[in-house]
């Protein structure tokens, strides 16, 4: 199973501001290796590094929550100026 098949997500555009939530559970991210909220933090902001179009044009907030069964991720991406 790859990374993709793990997240269902949904996004939004606030004027400039891409908003993302992103939902996994739990269980399917213990089987990547991924067993706390730091450790997800750190596999959004690689993906965000290495996805050309969004490297260095946007800064980037990531909120990463354990609740129960699910992993809930919020990240906004606001254009740099």
């Amino acid at each position: 199973m790859t990374t993709t098949e793990v997240w269902q997500y949904k996004m939004e555009l606030e004027n400039e501001t891409r908003k993302m939530q992103a939902i996994a559970l739990k269980e399917e991210l213990k089987k990547m290796g991924l067993r706390n909220e730091q450790q997800v933090k750190e596999l959004w902001e690689s993906c965000i590094a290495k996805t050309p179009a969004l490297n260095g044009n946007y800064k980037f907030n990531i909120t990463v929550k354990f609740l129960n069964a699910y992993c809930i991720t919020d990240i906004e991406l606001t254009p740099k100026h």
